[in-house]
């Protein structure tokens, strides 16, 4: 299998798709109010890249990171069902410690739940601590998991 990654646009229909296929996802692990769901037009305001994995052509997933301050922050990430299991999100969390590296960032941060068993996991084993709220989520009035790694 031919893998790719590469920049995408948010905005893209086919991206747009995955967003919805995401979205779905989420609503099915936390409330709707508990849910913060990025969007296609939030990422074209702020500072971000939006990084699409292809398996021979095919749009199979994607991974997002606003750059903030001294850190990035992960954002949108998603493989479709039918490709999990095959190391792409591994792939996909490396490319971004990349970008994040290159663009001077000290750290990568995310904000997840431990409903998310899969993903909770895949960031612990990839380097991600647990850590305090940062950010937008410093006010946070529910219980979520919020994760960083420092990079080089």
């Amino acid at each position: 299998m031919k893998i790719e990654i590469t920049q995408i646009s948010p905005t893209n229909i086919e991206v747009k798709e995955l967003f919805k296929l995401l979205d779905a996802h989420n609503m099915t692990h936390c409330l709707p109010e508990e849910c913060h769901l990025t969007q296609p037009d939030e990422l074209e305001r702020v500072s971000s890249i939006l990084l699409g994995i292809l398996c021979n052509g095919t749009l199979c997933g994607m991974a997002g990171l606003k750059f903030i301050d001294d850190y990035a922050e992960i954002t949108r990430m998603f493989v479709l069902e039918e490709y999990r299991g095959r190391g792409l999100a591994v792939l996909l969390l490396n490319e971004l410690e990349r970008v994040a590296a290159h663009r001077r960032k000290a750290s990568l941060k995310l904000e997840t739940s431990d409903q998310f068993e899969n993903a909770y996991h895949l960031y612990l084993k990839n380097g991600f601590n647990l850590c305090e709220p940062f950010g937008e989520y410093k006010h946070a009035t529910y219980q979520h998991s919020y994760m960083e790694k420092e990079i080089s």
